[in-house]
Parts: C-alpha cells; sequence; structure tokens
C-alpha cells in the first residue's frame, strides 16, 4: 500500500512538475482526519489530519496529503486540489462499504444494523 499510494504520488508530481501542470488534483480519503474520540463534530475541510499508524491506509493517506503540500509550497504555479471522498451509508444503500460490512465478520462486536437494497434488515450484536 505504501509503494502504491506514496510512490505513486511522488512519481505523479515529479510527472507534473516536468509538464508545468496547471491544475493538480489528487484522491486521499476522509480516512487521514483519524477516527478518535476527541475529533470535533463535524468534521471540517480544515479540521487537522490526524490519522494514526494504528491504521495504516488512514496513515497512508495523512502522509499523501503531506506529499500534496510539500509539493504545493515547491510549486506554487498550480492550483492545488485535495478530495477526500467518503463512504455514504445510510438506509437501502448498495456499494461497496454496505456490501463489506454485510458480509464482514469483522463487524460482528459493534450493534450494527444495515438494510440492503432489497429492504432486508440485518443485525449484528455482541
Amino acid at each position: 500500500m505504501e509503494r502504491v499510494t506514496l510512490d505513486g504520488t511522488r512519481t505523479f508530481f515529479e510527472a507534473c512538475e516536468k509538464a508545468k501542470t496547471r491544475v493538480v488534483m489528487v484522491g486521499t480519503s476522509a480516512t487521514a482526519y483519524g477516527a478518535l474520540a476527541d475529533n470535533p463534530l463535524p468534521l471540517f475541510e480544515g479540521s487537522p489530519l490526524r490519522a494514526t499508524q494504528d491504521f495504516t491506509y488512514a496513515w497512508h493517506k495523512r502522509l499523501q496529503e503531506e506529499l500534496c503540500y510539500d509539493f504545493a509550497r515547491r510549486n506554487p504555479e498550480p492550483a492545488l486540489i485535495v478530495a477526500r471522498p467518503a463512504a455514504v451509508m445510510g438506509p437501502n444503500m448498495n456499494n461497496w462499504m454496505s456490501r463489506l460490512l454485510e458480509q464482514s465478520s469483522l463487524w460482528r462486536r459493534w450493534d450494527i444494523t444495515l438494510r440492503s437494497s432489497s429492504s432486508t434488515r440485518k443485525t449484528w450484536s455482541v
């Protein structure tokens, strides 16, 4: 994951520098904020990125954003857009996250109720 996320981002930025790109867009993840109990609610775009090494994916996304801001400091001309998509959950959702939760035994340690697109309810409890 580190090779793809971090080394890939470095390679991408090198290519952008050589091509003198005017707009650079990088997709990271809302997980870069870190899932911490003391996060402000709601989180806003300017909230500090506090993901820790406990969750490798989120940690790499945080480091990826640091690479973005390093790139912007070295290259003030191109516009830098950093997008932090998040998984959307709710009743009748049928996306990659809802399917993962429906299939995963990892989530059975919490009380989670999911409603799939077929309106069937699944509840797991400890």
